[in-house]
């Protein structure tokens, strides 16, 4: 089964719709990271690279809150969830196929991707998710 498939299963049965346990404690430590260890200036735009249904939304809202989210995932099932969720973004979503998303040439200030690369069976393949953004 390929991984859209094998993700798209998943988050028809509700898969990482909530954070519990280690979760919690993971957004602990990205919340830490972002305000004491992460050098940036105002981000005005923001993908999340591997959002599934959008579990951290609320984290990255609460960091970066004048900023403009975007989403990308290879399950389409997770975006849909994500939509439903959060309506507001349901022009933000990108789907990621063989290991990059097409974007529109959105310039994103940060890219964020939580719990992706353990998944990823090349990394190399992944240094450059969007190609065609240009990064400010």
């Amino acid at each position: 089964m390929a991984d859209k498939d094998l993700y798209d299963d998943l988050y028809r049965g509700g898969y990482r719709s909530t954070m519990s346990g280690i979760e919690l404690a993971r957004a602990k430590g990205i919340d830490h990271f972002a305000k004491h260890v992460m050098q940036s200036g105002p981000v005005k735009m923001m993908l999340d690279y591997g959002s599934g249904a959008g579990m951290h939304i609320p984290i990255w809202q609460s960091l970066f809150p004048q900023s403009q989210f975007f989403f990308a995932d290879l399950s389409s099932i997770a975006l849909e969830r994500l939509a439903e969720k959060h309506p507001q973004y349901k022009n933000n979503l990108y789907i990621i196929k063989d290991h990059n998303c097409a974007d529109k040439g959105e310039q994103f200030d940060i890219i964020t991707s939580v719990e992706v690369m353990e998944h990823v069976e090349d990394v190399d393949a992944c240094s450059d998710p969007c190609p065609s953004v240009q990064w400010t």
